[in-house]
């Protein structure tokens, strides 16, 4: 059963969540009993990504009920640029807060794509924004052990 079956058979997708993370439990509950192993992570974000381009939902919504994140905090997280360019391109706001005052450039510094982090900065994201704790991107590069 591929991934689009899952969707289709479980009506996942259908439910009426605004919270990502729990379509993400979802999806990845039914792809654990399917067997499907390879890339789930990118699978599920790739699934999940799609839905909310197609709803039509304001890019800069909080998908994540408990941090407050974006789909743009998301897709730097795991460091996927072309998607992160696609979202910027959209009207994603690189200077988004979450609730402890990390921005979008905080999650790709911690990912290590270092081309990400530079098309950011290009942007205009602040590099000396500092979170509630006081913390700078650098920061959360080093701490991941990157050199970005």
């Amino acid at each position: 059963m591929n991934v689009k079956e899952l969707i289709e058979e479980n009506k996942i997708l259908k439910k009426n969540i605004n919270d990502i993370t729990q379509i993400k439990r979802d999806l990845e509950k039914q792809l654990e009993k399917s067997k499907q192993k390879i890339n789930l992570y990118e699978k599920v974000n790739n699934i999940c990504f799609k839905y909310f381009i197609k709803s039509g939902k304001d890019i800069n919504i909080d998908i994540d009920s408990y941090e407050g994140k974006s789909l743009l905090f998301y897709y730097c997280d795991i460091g996927n640029e072309s998607i992160v360019r696609y979202l910027v391109e959209l009207g994603a706001d690189i200077h988004q807060e979450n609730k402890y005052g990390f921005t979008p450039l905080f999650n790709a510094c911690k990912s290590g794509n270092e081309s990400l982090v530079k098309y950011l900065v290009k942007q205009g994201a602040d590099i000396h924004k500092e979170s509630n704790y006081g913390y700078i991107p650098l920061f959360e590069a080093c701490k991941s052990g990157n050199e970005t």
